[in-house]
């Protein structure tokens, strides 16, 4: 009797140590897989196929036209900018690996895709955070000059406030078809405001004309017609222009003294941007912005339309672009950050999808086992113009990444 109660202890040891194995061997499975050409190429490949097939936009031809490296301070490759040539047309995809996540793409994006070039290396500190170095100095991708220590302190506020993949996989390798399969997209939504298509601005009747405007493009006049001056930073103003650019096209004689530059710079007059940054002048930009939106409307002898948010949720974007608003937009690092950086950009869209895709949990027993597990991650983009000197509109930018503030205002003229 003894000698069979130890058998079965021995028996219950194996088994148990077996488990064990399993469960590790299950988990590396999953986990031991680093990123490589293959990887990430793969993965950005299929996601903006994915992209294609929801728009029905067919193509010919399908090449990898570039991949640039992102760097964070350590001189370390933390995302890729993977350009795809499609029938001659540039897109992109930002496939960052410190949080495993597809943090924006964009379609059509030439003009935006001519900033990563000659300009060494790029440092990325999360969605339309870029700098390069020249001459131990920090710039931004428009070439305005950036604090070096507060551009670190924003990329370790990005590490930080990273969120977790939904599905605890590898957000980027879930679309890599060497680790997955039977990957679809469903519960796709997506709307833009009239005038707006997958591709920007379409030259046709039924899209707008218009070109939208960058704040260099701003910039650059005000420096020329005021000699002395170093005008920058203005994305605000430039945001705003670009709202009043889109009423004109819709009809209203939205223009301030009847171009884009004299309606930049009333608002930039009205919210007081001139005095942006200065130490010795306590503005609150976010109440000026509110109020010159309405000062702005009564100026133009219209009746308007407003709802602000102070942290709008992405059924708020929703809602708001049903209702066919562009939604002037903040975004911000770090609140509590003196230096924090921070970016507004008009939002015309959103877009929303289910991934569904399989993975192999496998589990050892004497062997192993494959166990496909069905897994979904859900996804959701805001559709941007800049108001840098990026693209026209085409900008998708992921709403569940790590901004501290993000505050909007909702407007149209009526």
């Amino acid at each position: 009797m003894k000698s069979l109660v130890k058998k079965n202890k021995l028996t219950v040891i194996v088994i148990l140590f077996a488990l064990i194995l399993s469960f590790v061997f299950a988990n590396n499975a999953l986990t031991a897989f680093a990123y490589s050409e293959e990887n990430y190429e793969d993965a950005g490949i299929n996601f903006l196929k994915s992209q294609y097939e929801m728009k029905g936009l067919e193509y010919n031809s399908l090449i990898v036209a570039d991949a640039i490296n992102l760097y964070d301070n350590g001189e370390d490759v933390i995302a890729k900018l993977l350009i795809l040539d499609r029938d001659g047309e540039l897109d992109y995809v930002i496939l960052d690996f410190t949080i495993d996540k597809i943090n924006g793409f964009g379609i059509n994006e030439f003009d935006y895709l001519q900033n990563f070039y000659g300009k060494g290396h790029i440092y990325y500190a999360g969605q339309l955070n870029f700098a390069y170095i020249q001459d131990e100095q920090y710039f931004d991708l428009n070439g305005d000059i950036l604090d070096k220590n507060a551009f670190l302190d924003e990329m370790q506020v990005f590490k930080l406030s990273a969120p977790a993949v939904e599905s605890g996989f590898d957000g980027i390798l879930s679309w890599n078809n060497i680790l997955t399969r039977h990957s679809s997209i469903c519960n796709s939504d997506w709307l833009y405001i009239t005038g707006f298509y997958w591709n920007g601005l379409r030259s046709n009747s039924n899209g707008i004309t218009a070109s939208y405007f960058d704040q260099a493009t701003f910039n650059l006049e005000y420096n020329r017609l005021h000699p002395g001056s170093d005008m920058r930073g203005t994305c605000g103003p430039t945001a705003m222009t670009n709202m009043v650019v889109y009423f004109q096209w819709l009809g209203f004689n939205a223009l301030v003294g009847g171009t884009p530059y004299n309606t930049f710079i009333w608002f930039a007059n009205n919210v007081d941007w001139f005095n942006w940054g200065n130490p010795n002048v306590k503005i609150n930009l976010w109440q000026n912005t509110k109020n010159s939106f309405v000062n702005y409307a009564h100026n133009r002898g219209y009746s308007y339309y407003m709802t602000t948010y102070n942290n709008p949720s992405f059924n708020d974007f929703k809602t708001q672009v049903k209702n066919g608003t562009p939604i002037y937009t903040y975004l911000s690092a770090n609140e509590k950050s003196g230096s924090s950086w921070a970016h507004a950009v008009v939002t015309v869209g959103y877009e929303q999808f289910t991934h569904t895709y399989q993975v192999n949990k496998r589990w050892w027993l004497f062997g192993w086992h494959d166990n496909w597990v069905t897994m979904q991650e859900n996804y959701y983009y805001l559709r941007c113009i800049d108001g840098w000197p990026t693209s026209n509109s085409a900008h998708f930018v992921d709403f569940n990444n790590f901004y501290a503030s993000v505050m909007a205002a909702a407007f149209k003229l009526a």
